[in-house]
């Protein structure tokens, strides 16, 4: 599907009030940055990848002034920031700049190369603020299809797509795209230049049509896919009805509430099931789906509340992998696991809790597969998904930690050569510890296969429960 043809979503303006913060509000951004800030560290927090804000817009919109003020603002209260420098900035070969297509393209491979980068490192950042990312390119290629008519219409879907690539995309969570009116940009160019001659971009005509280019991009991304898109229109902004600080609070406030909505963890909840075991009855199971989305309303409670509570289950959605050659994913867990009970065990099941940033309103159903996606870009690297198909629940009653949670379990048919992330192997498995197995050779494994692993495989393979499956391993 075209990337312009994408359901169409309402882009979120950023409201500036006049004045400056007060002291009060300040120390209230701060307390709850630094609160957010701790469970994301802590160690339950399942948050193995950085989260990424983009700054997008015009020149002279000014949000290369507020990245320097909130990055000055994250670091002093306690977070791992990267905020590499804009490409645009840096020195380019000779030429490049007059080349708008190759000049906006090297960015926007400068800016993806930053966000593999941090999304490998072990310990990974916390936050990672990128000047032009990859919704700018979109922006620039739309400027230069529709209003400089420098490249075709397949150029720029081939261009805009490889950029927004749910693989790369998806690793993005918010954007700021920044705005000024022409007026307003070339009045802040000319304060620090001797002279007003027009550029090629600073001129009244390009910045207009630019700044409708962005608009355009904004509007037709993909809200289910996309990074939620918000606009700050920074016109007149200076003068002495509001500056650059009460910007940068509004949008410091943003970025603190996506902080606290990925650290609180809002699972999706449902009320208990009554069957048992694995259940792969397709009645049961569209049943039971049909319960937990609730008509498009479903119940999403924190993390904390949810593990007291007796009156609901946790839903988290497992992928069984099977690769080209019929051959199924398994790993063993390290001596030294987190969880001392699955220590040494092996599993079957990649997955987690299904939580509120997997759910797309326009896309219910669409919830699980979502979750499925984000758990497995977080555990694992090297794959790509073919397929994913539900096959049922496990509602094991056997133990309390099996009580409170109802597990959607998916085959999922994968190709590649997939590896543990690094960020997962230091906490639950060891390098190499990756295998790919027959049916026959997972019959072998019975005996120190995890609970569900066991009951997937009893259930899909005809395999016998080993004798000691009742005892309570969680």
């Amino acid at each position: 599907m075209q990337w312009w043809l994408w359901e169409i979503f309402v882009i979120t303006k950023l409201k500036i009030p006049n004045g400056r913060p007060s002291e009060k509000q300040l120390n209230d951004l701060h307390a709850r940055f630094r609160a957010a800030l701790a469970l994301l560290k802590s160690e339950d927090s399942e948050v193995r990848l950085p989260l990424i804000v983009e700054f997008s817009g015009s020149p002279k919109s000014g949000k290369s002034s507020i990245i320097n003020i909130l990055v000055h603002l994250f670091k002093r209260l306690g977070a791992d920031v990267a905020a590499p420098a804009e490409g645009a900035s840096l020195r380019t070969p000779p030429g490049l700049r007059d080349d708008w297509l190759s000049f906006n393209a090297w960015s926007g491979c400068y800016a993806l190369q930053n966000i593999l980068i941090d999304c490998h490192e072990n310990p990974p950042y916390q936050l990672v603020i990128l000047d032009r990312g990859l919704f700018d390119v979109a922006g620039w290629m739309e400027f230069l299809f529709h209003a400089q008519q420098r490249i075709t219409e397949q150029e720029r879907d081939a261009i805009t797509g490889f950029f927004n690539l749910d693989a790369w995309m998806r690793r993005e969570n918010i954007v700021f795209l920044f705005t000024a009116d022409h007026e307003t940009s070339l009045a802040r160019e000319r304060h620090s230049k001797l002279i007003d001659e027009a550029g090629s971009v600073m001129n009244k005509d390009t910045l207009k049509q630019l700044q409708d280019a962005y608009q355009t991009a904004a509007q037709s991304f993909d809200g289910g896919t996309a990074p939620k898109v918000f606009h700050v229109d920074t016109s007149d902004i200076g003068a002495s009805r509001v500056d650059f600080q009460q910007v940068a609070y509004v949008v410091a406030d943003a970025v603190t509430k996506l902080i606290e909505e990925v650290s609180a963890q809002m699972l999706l909840v449902t009320k208990p099931a009554t069957f048992e075991m694995f259940n792969r009855k397709q009645k049961d199971v569209e049943d039971t789906i049909r319960t937990i989305l609730q008509d498009g309303k479903p119940q999403f409670l924190g993390r904390e509340q949810s593990e007291k509570s007796r009156d609901v289950q946790q839903i988290v959605s497992y992928a069984l992998l099977e690769n080209p050659e019929g051959r199924y994913f398994f790993a063993r867990r390290r001596s030294d696991a987190r969880r001392v009970d699955l220590r040494k065990r092996g599993t079957l099941l990649v997955g987690g809790h299904t939580e509120q940033r997997d759910w797309d309103p326009n896309d219910p159903g669409s919830i699980f597969q979502r979750c499925l996606r984000r758990e497995l870009d977080e555990e694992l690297i090297g794959i790509s998904i073919d397929r994913i198909d539900p096959i049922g629940f496990i509602n094991d009653t056997r133990n309390a930690m099996g009580r409170q949670h109802l597990a959607f379990i998916h085959k999922v048919k994968v190709g590649g050569k997939p590896l543990i992330r690094r960020q997962a192997l230091d906490v639950e498995f060891g390098r190499g510890s990756i295998e790919w197995l027959t049916r026959d050779e997972i019959a072998d494994q019975m005996e120190i296969l995890d609970p569900w692993s066991q009951l997937v495989a009893s259930g899909l393979f005809n395999l016998s429960l080993p004798v000691d499956s009742q005892i309570p391993l969680f």
